[in-house]
């Protein structure tokens, strides 16, 4: 039988293997996304450097259902001329294309991760540390081998961590 099995790597969504080219955007666009729970330490990082981090860069923000009030009350709070910059949403069927336009993708570990990947972006993964026989390490560890990744394991996740993480894929004349 073992004669008859062919390796041929994770399947990805159809969405993903479309060729199409991301929109012209004037500015870095961070992606932030954490599954259907909106991964509310991922959320929350993201929320405490939203201000400094608009200044440089757009954020789109896929926060789950869980995190939604605490975004619009982001939101509310920024200054007016940021407000722009920062939007969010409870969920996505466009996920590929809001991946395609991002400079950098902020996510846990799963099998996102290679759908991420197929399309050439970066990305800052925290891993779900409870996640089945810690897969999601797994996972990230195969890109950050690859230089293809970044890893912030949750238990070291802080705003300053995630920020700095995020410097080396947002253009230095911007940040």
């Amino acid at each position: 039988a073992a004669d008859k099995l062919v390796e041929v790597g994770i399947p990805l969504r159809a969405e993903f293997c479309v060729t199409k080219q991301p929109h012209n955007l004037k500015r870095p666009m961070v992606l932030v996304t954490g599954g259907s729970g909106g991964a509310a330490p991922i959320g929350q990082a993201i929320l405490a450097i939203l201000p400094q981090l608009l200044h440089s860069a757009d954020v789109m923000h896929i926060c789950g259902d869980s995190m939604v009030k605490l975004c619009e009350s982001a939101k509310a709070s920024l200054d007016p001329d940021l407000k722009d910059h920062y939007a969010y949403l409870e969920y996505t069927d466009e996920m590929a294309d809001y991946m395609r336009e991002a400079t950098v993708v902020v996510t846990r570990g799963s099998s996102q991760i290679f759908e991420i990947a197929s399309l050439g972006r970066a990305m800052i993964c925290i891993p779900l540390p409870s996640a089945a026989q810690n897969h999601q390490v797994k996972n990230v560890e195969y890109f950050v081998s690859r230089s293809a990744a970044v890893m912030i394991l949750q238990s070291r996740l802080t705003p300053d961590t995630l920020y700095e993480s995020m410097r080396a894929d947002i253009p230095k004349d911007s940040i």
